[in-house]
């Protein structure tokens, strides 16, 4: 049967876009279909949610943002301002559909590059560029394992951080003035520019 790229814009088409990452073993976090609207509505870009579709069942995704700046220029990533979020699919024939119909895409907006952030390698003739690192630690159920692989230096900064009064509050939304005003002073100190609160 015929692989069929389509962009994807509805409720439904997000539902089935995230049941699918569910089922895939590279599905993360930053690929979730909720992302389309904060880019759109919150940042103002423009969205190109790419599906591969067999039949009725989707067999890959692509999710693309076109970002302009007077800086950079006109740039067509996946996914801007997170980690990564390159495609994913059932096989690598779908993967290279997905990355054609990007670079037709970028073509027809007159993107000055195509820029597509990967956790895994590609089988590409794409350009690479390997100057970005993303560290991961796998989170153990007892804490005090974890604990004990950190180095002694690090524990050390650790509990000198709590003896200046830091302490850990968890919750939802309630918190957001609090969590916003510590993201702006984290933010600020290296010259970062932040989003807005509503953003978050």
């Amino acid at each position: 049967m015929a692989i069929d790229i389509v962009q994807t814009e509805s409720d439904a088409s997000g539902r089935e876009w995230d049941a699918f990452l569910d089922v895939h073993q590279h599905g993360s976090f930053y690929h979730r279909y909720g992302w389309r609207r904060l880019n759109q509505v919150q940042l103002g870009h423009t969205c190109l949610y790419l599906e591969a579709r067999d039949g009725h069942s989707v067999t890959g995704i692509l999710p693309l943002v076109l970002t302009k700046s007077r800086i950079f220029g006109r740039i067509l990533c996946s996914l801007p301002f997170v980690n990564f979020g390159g495609p994913l699919a059932v096989d690598a024939g779908t993967t290279q559909r997905l990355l054609k119909a990007a670079q037709e895409h970028a073509s027809r907006l007159r993107a000055n590059y195509l820029e597509v952030r990967c956790a895994e390698p590609l089988e590409t003739d794409l350009p690479v560029s390997l100057h970005k690192v993303s560290m991961t630690l796998d989170l153990e159920p007892d804490p005090d394992l974890l604990w004990n692989k950190f180095a002694s230096k690090h524990r050390t900064n650790i509990r000198r951080v709590y003896k200046d009064g830091f302490a850990v509050k968890s919750g939802g939304r309630e918190l957001l003035p609090q969590f916003y005003a510590v993201m702006q002073k984290s933010s600020r100190e290296p010259g970062t520019p932040l989003y807005g609160q509503s953003y978050f």
